[in-house]
């Protein structure tokens, strides 16, 4: 096989394929994204296939211990006060659980992101509103906060994922904010102003892309916070108006809080690890604008 097929094959491998070579060459994010699509397919698919034992009571078997396979492979991590095996509960819950702190993780980001595009490129009094507004939302504990929203408005699943987004902006919108004040300044933006670049397309052509992979890699740990957030609303009382069931709504306590701390830390560290795949073109744009800036440099 001759240099030109191989250069041909990388080039038609696509980003796609490009990606899951990187992933296949970091041992422990390919293992990562597999628990990952693990979780993902139970959670898609752990409803219709468990939903019948998840609600069975056996009072045989109230109560059991975890790591006890002696009644099959569902009760290892034991069973609640009904005799329900907790491993068919979580897997079932995890669907409406990871949709809410998705859903509540994607609006954050989105709305932090921009916001902290306008505070930090930004010269005008804007700026220092959105930032004062952050600060009013850091100051009210985020549990809290989420409970007393939650008692005044109706419980649904679009109020929680509301009241959780509002209170994750400020993380979003203070990163933001922190990496534009620090990119602005470099001379690749200070050559796009000078060729006549408009104000949007310096934010997101030039200054978006470098930042991206720190957004990308708080919203993966920020994941995991919002689970547990959202089944500690669960388990205080909030059932989202009939939404189905949520990891923090089962009835035993110290065994599911505990449950929920694992697959959160499974989850974020299963997160973690592959988006240094997803971040890597970011990573080398932004390498290589600090490059040019070096060569720019007088």
């Amino acid at each position: 096989m001759t240099d030109t097929q191989i250069l041909a094959e990388k080039k038609t491998s696509g980003p796609i394929g490009r990606w899951l070579t990187m992933l296949w060459a970091d041992k422990l994010a390919f293992f990562a994204a597999l628990f990952l699509l693990i979780v993902l397919l139970c959670a898609l698919f752990g409803p219709l296939l468990l939903e019948a034992i998840a609600t069975k009571q056996n009072l045989r078997g109230r109560n059991a211990p975890p790591f006890d396979i002696t009644r099959g492979l569902l009760y290892v991590l034991g069973a609640d006060a009904l005799g329900r095996p907790l491993l068919a509960r979580v897997i079932v819950a995890a669907q409406n659980t990871i949709l809410v702190a998705a859903a509540a993780v994607l609006a954050s980001s989105v709305v932090g992101t921009a916001l902290g595009l306008v505070a930090g490129y930004s010269r005008s009094s804007a700026a220092q509103w959105i930032m004062r507004l952050g600060d009013v939302i850091m100051s009210f504990p985020s549990l809290l906060l989420a409970v007393i929203v939650l008692y005044m408005l109706e419980p649904s699943v679009t109020n929680i994922v509301l009241v959780l987004a509002i209170t994750r902006i400020p993380i979003y919108l203070r990163t933001t904010r922190a990496e534009v004040l620090e990119v602005r300044e470099r001379m690749f933006v200070q050559a796009a102003k000078v060729m006549g670049a408009s104000y949007w397309r310096i934010v997101f052509h030039h200054i978006l892309p470098v930042i991206f992979p720190t957004l990308v890699t708080i919203a993966t740990l920020d994941f995991a916070f919002v689970m547990l957030a959202e089944s500690s609303l669960s388990f205080l009382g909030d059932r989202h108006s009939g939404a189905g069931d949520h990891l923090g709504s089962h009835g035993c306590a110290r065994t599911t809080l505990s449950h929920q701390c694992l697959v959160a830390f499974l989850l974020a560290g299963s997160c973690n690890h592959p988006d240094d795949a997803v971040a890597e073109p970011s990573v080398e744009l932004a390498a290589h604008r600090t490059r040019s800036d070096a060569t720019l440099a007088p």
